[in-house]
């Protein structure tokens, strides 16, 4: 197996986007997902006795490149790649593991509902059956990345030694249903038109401009004459086609789920 190296510093261009090809995954709906592949990179070396690897899958709507991004994997970074064999796992759903849009055999609408748990699954499968590491040290994820780690911690408390969720939810609360339920609603009206798509990127970019940031930073930091530019900027961060995200999306509605 193919070892990670240790640069200077990480960035999404040092290691090669991997791809690890499962199968026929059996999802939580009863549902079967074809040929279902994940993509993901990975930083630092794998020890000789392959126990020192962290597992960080992305975030909703997130990328592998969006992580490697932050500055946080490196050597001296909060992810030590001198020390830790960090694997950054791209989430079902999130258009470089299988997605509606890059799915041969369900593409699209025809792409079956995946959940937190078909996604942590998927994972597991990648970690103990292609990379064969028995035990992480720590699975790690912010947002619905933290959402997967809960999922994790639920479905496989004994393959990793420690979990650390950040900004995320073992449940949805009141405000949750109600955010994501309109973003449903938007995605639900897209189309297949430049129109329509850009419409839906509007009006998804505003809520997240109002959902991101606080009022008061808005007011201080956004000028009157500036919210067109503001809301542009922040719809360039949206995925185009948009039916992954929607797939992601309905994934965050469940509830921790226990395997059997």
């Amino acid at each position: 197996m193919k070892s990670c190296s240790v640069f200077a510093r990480c960035s999404v261009t040092d290691m090669p986007l991997l791809r690890a090809e499962l199968g026929d995954l059996s999802l939580q709906s009863g549902d079967t997902l074809h040929d279902c592949q994940l993509s993901y990179r990975c930083y630092g070396e794998l020890s000789a006795n392959r126990d020192n690897a962290l597992l960080f899958p992305t975030w909703y709507m997130g990328t592998d490149s969006d992580i490697a991004e932050a500055g946080i994997i490196g050597p001296g970074d909060i992810f030590d790649t001198e020390r830790f064999h960090v694997i950054v796992v791209n989430a079902l759903g999130n258009g470089l593991s299988s997605s509606p849009s890059n799915s041969t055999r369900q593409p699209g609408l025809s792409f079956p509902s995946i959940t937190l748990a078909d996604m942590v699954a998927s994972q597991r499968q990648l970690v103990q059956e292609v990379l064969e590491i028995e035990q992480l040290q720590l699975v790690t994820g912010v947002s619905m990345g933290g959402m997967q780690t809960y999922q994790w911690l639920a479905s496989f408390p004994e393959l990793a030694r420690n979990y650390l969720a950040v900004q995320g939810t073992p449940w949805l609360t009141a405000y949750d249903r109600m955010l994501f339920g309109l973003r449903r609603q938007i995605l639900n009206q897209l189309r297949d038109s430049d129109e329509s798509v850009a419409l839906t990127v509007r009006q998804l970019s505003t809520l997240d401009g109002l959902t991101l940031w606080t009022p008061d930073y808005i007011s201080r930091e956004v000028p009157a004459s500036g919210v067109d530019g503001f809301v542009e900027e922040i719809g360039g961060w949206q995925v185009n086609p948009l039916t992954w995200a929607y797939s992601m999306l309905k994934a965050r509605r469940r509830p921790l789920s226990v395997l059997t």
